[in-house]
């Protein structure tokens, strides 16, 4: 039992960073259509605005749920995110010295 219980404390500090990024495609979108309005369109997003705004809203109110309901963990996951910065700056600076 304590075993089960183990394995499902790791879930909520994943699932809290992946609801933050789910709404950025969603953002994007609108974004991208504002700033280059003429670029072509190889697929189009059925109902758009209303279901990339549906979308965006729902994203944010669950990301803003898991706040509420399990601040720590939230926390913990965005501790986690920010301590790979360092890791992307170092090989991003790499990258723009080999390219």
């Amino acid at each position: 039992m304590s075993s089960v219980f183990g394995r499902g404390r790791g879930f909520p500090v994943t699932s809290s960073v992946l609801r933050k990024s789910f709404n950025r495609p969603g953002i994007a979108l609108f974004v991208l259509r504002r700033k280059q309005p003429g670029l072509s369109r190889p697929y189009r997003c059925w109902g758009y605005p209303v279901v990339p705004l549906l979308f965006v809203v729902c994203t944010i109110a669950l990301a803003a749920n898991t706040l509420r309901e399990q601040p720590k963990e939230t926390f913990a996951g965005i501790g986690i995110l920010l301590l790979g910065l360092p890791v992307y700056l170092v090989m991003r600076r790499r990258a723009r010295g080999t390219a």
